[in-house]
């Protein structure tokens, strides 16, 4: 699950032989309907946003850090305040237990800093934008210098990625950005979904291929909604 996120991808590798054995085909016989299965978050006739793999469970861990992290200090705060009971009567203690109490606000701190900033009061969506009158994917990871990955459709290389040993049985779309047979750099998209659910997957895949290959009417029945609300400009 945490793969890509937590744990990085890595990268300056060899293609692997499962890599070679998952790629998701450009052309052909259609593996499955397209279907957007709610990974889609925005659309018109030149490109379409699509929800990075982290969409569903960002702020989960945050939430559980902080959590772990109150109840954590409940046994220190209690016995600060039995400190300062029992010790109120000298002044030196006061200043004793001022800088106890230093180190515990620095690292209160920044944790706290990591996870406000970090994701409560960051950004919604970290899209994946696939440009179809350019032919260009860029992935948004950052608003800094270089915090947008762009690269040529073409030179993508999909196909279907796992957790990991820690959840070997989700899968999920990723996309290797290759020199020659040395993976650069990875990117992975959409929801994760069951290895048995594998229809699911392939169906937000032929999603984006048939929108980056064929025009936006070829996506077909997982348009509708979009229709219907105008979003969908005439090409």
């Amino acid at each position: 699950m945490y793969v890509g996120w937590t744990m990085p991808f890595k990268v300056n590798r060899p293609l692997t032989q499962l890599e070679r054995d998952q790629a998701l085909p450009r052309a052909g016989l259609p593996l499955a309907r397209p279907e957007q299965r709610g990974a889609l978050v925005n659309m018109n006739s030149t490109y379409l946003d699509w929800i990075d793999r982290r969409f569903l469970y960002r702020g989960t861990m945050n939430t559980f850090l902080a959590t772990l992290l109150i109840l954590s200090m409940m046994p220190v705060l209690v016995l600060l305040n039995s400190m300062i009971f029992d010790l109120r009567g000298d002044e030196q203690y006061w200043w004793v237990l001022l800088f106890m109490m230093i180190p515990i606000y620095i690292m209160l701190w920044h944790v706290m800093r990591f996870i406000i900033c970090g994701e409560y009061f960051s950004y919604v969506h970290w899209p994946i934008r696939f440009n179809r009158r350019t032919q260009m994917v860029h992935v948004f990871r950052h608003s800094g210098a270089d915090g947008t990955l762009s690269v040529p459709w073409g030179q993508v290389y999909f196909h279907v990625g796992t957790g990991g040993k820690q959840h070997p049985n989700s899968i999920y779309i990723r996309g290797h950005i290759l020199d020659g047979d040395i993976v650069k750099d990875t990117f992975a998209l959409g929801h994760d979904v069951h290895k048995n659910e594998m229809r699911a997957l392939l169906e937000m895949w032929e999603f984006i291929r048939c929108y980056m290959e064929e025009g936006p009417e070829a996506a077909g029945p997982g348009l509708s909604v979009f229709l219907c609300a105008g979003q969908l400009e005439a090409c």
